[in-house]
């Protein structure tokens, strides 16, 4: 062994057992109270907040961002009362995740988020053209698309979350 190892072997020794007092004195000591009570502090700052609350200051009106916020999430609604066979918040029909030449599909995306997705060239161009109010048969001739071939990407952007299929408005 060399001096080297020998000397090291002291050091890493001294330091543990300095670790090890250290350990004990900590362990022997009392904690000690806070400077405060703990009961009185959360009572006071239990009644700053009911305060604040009941201040009656008026707050500011929401933004533009919440309410896309909130239709988007009216949209996702709309697709679990779809699949629950219920209706959505306002009473509407609930939309559906399986189209038809008859269905509207409705877009559960913001289309400025789309460029984010790999998605293939013929669910790229059918998601172009969807607008909420043109119905899937008027979708595939607009796009050259086969019926089976179109309803089967209609589907899978269903299944995939991007769209779901509404009713076609009636005008009266």
């Amino acid at each position: 062994m060399s001096v080297t190892t020998v000397t090291m072997a002291q050091g890493d020794g001294r330091a543990a057992e300095r670790q090890q007092t250290q350990r004990a004195a900590t362990v022997d000591q009392p904690t000690e109270p806070p400077p405060f009570d703990p009961a009185l502090y959360a009572h006071e700052s239990e009644t700053r907040l009911q305060k604040s609350a009941d201040d009656g200051r008026a707050t500011s009106p929401p933004t533009k961002l919440h309410d896309k916020l909130r239709d988007s999430c009216e949209d996702l609604l709309a697709v679990v009362a779809a699949e629950t066979g219920s209706r959505n918040p306002r009473g509407e029909a609930a939309l559906s995740t399986r189209p038809t030449l008859g269905s509207v599909p409705v877009l559960l995306v913001a289309r400025e988020d789309l460029e984010w997705f790999h998605l293939e060239p013929p669910a790229r161009a059918l998601l172009a053209i969807v607008d909420g109010e043109t119905t899937v048969e008027e979708l595939r001739v607009a796009s050259h698309t086969d019926i089976a071939d179109g309803l089967a990407v209609l589907e899978a952007l269903a299944k995939a979350g991007f769209v779901a299929f509404g009713h076609p408005r009636t005008s009266g």
